[in-house]
């Protein structure tokens, strides 16, 4: 009924702060037998509480991608929206590897996994990266830590050193065999992951990518072009599964393209 309530009612007003009050003790289904409690009540679980979902079109189609047994990437897990998604798909035969540096939301993932009794994640609460070592996480705002990057300074917040490791080495050291879907949300330290995975991404078996262009890209010092060169150069090609509302020009102008999500 409250739920019911968050979504339907006419009016804006009080909303925000009632979801604070009683967003712990909220379940919310995202699709038949697969549940989150929005402990943190970031900008993506307020979007989930309110509408059932977040970022739908991408949902769907990261969504229509998997199937029983695969072997799943999700770098840049957030509040483990996709993760669950992909843990539901694949099933007890599959296994999915997410990648979360910022400690609280890979804690939250965590729970939620436990919540719907799912033991076929590998949470890895690191980042993805172009070496393995050490970088510096900046923690963008503080209801929404799914902004957290280890390329998007924001001065004066507060800094964390977090592990890293490339998609290539992690591949070799936990022999994760074939990858069959990865996505990639990481606020702008996408060419870095990339670059990280050229075996794994120009190979034969090369998994389909879900990427998010982020316009914090340009803080790690390259392009859209760089980004989409990178990836034609491995053998991809793309199309655009959502963009945002001000965005009017053709995919096929990828130097336009700006905080877009693509399926590859």
């Amino acid at each position: 009924m409250l739920l019911g309530y968050l979504r339907h009612a006419p009016f804006e007003r009080g909303k925000y702060r009632l979801m604070r009050l009683v967003g712990p003790s909220l379940l919310v289904e995202l699709e038949p037998f697969l549940f989150m409690r929005p402990l943190g009540l970031s900008f993506v679980e307020v979007e989930i509480i309110r509408r059932g979902m977040f970022e739908p079109e991408t949902v769907r189609a990261f969504a229509a991608l998997l199937a029983p047994g695969m072997n799943v990437m999700d770098v840049g897990a957030n509040v483990g929206l996709f993760t669950l998604v992909a843990s539901h798909r694949v099933g007890t035969t599959g296994r999915v590897h997410a990648f979360e540096p910022t400690p609280e939301l890979a804690a939250h993932i965590l729970r939620n996994l436990e919540l719907n009794g799912l033991k076929n994640v590998a949470v890895n609460p690191i980042a993805v990266s172009d070496d393995a070592g050490h970088a510096t996480l900046h923690f963008a705002q503080p209801d929404d830590p799914g902004e957290n990057s280890i390329v998007n300074p924001s001065p004066g917040a507060r800094t964390l050193e977090v592990p890293t490791v490339t998609l290539d080495g992690y591949v070799i050291e936990h022999a994760a065999g074939r990858v069959d879907v990865i996505k990639i949300d990481i606020e702008g330290a996408e060419m870095p992951a990339l670059r990280g995975g050229r075996d794994l991404l120009s190979g034969d078996d090369s998994p389909v990518l879900v990427l998010e262009f982020h316009p914090t890209l340009a803080y790690s010092g390259h392009t859209p072009d760089d980004l989409l060169g990178l990836l034609n150069s491995y053998g991809y090609a793309f199309y655009l599964t959502r963009q945002s509302r001000n965005q009017k020009e053709s995919p096929r102008a990828p130097q336009t393209l700006r905080d877009s999500q693509l399926l590859m």
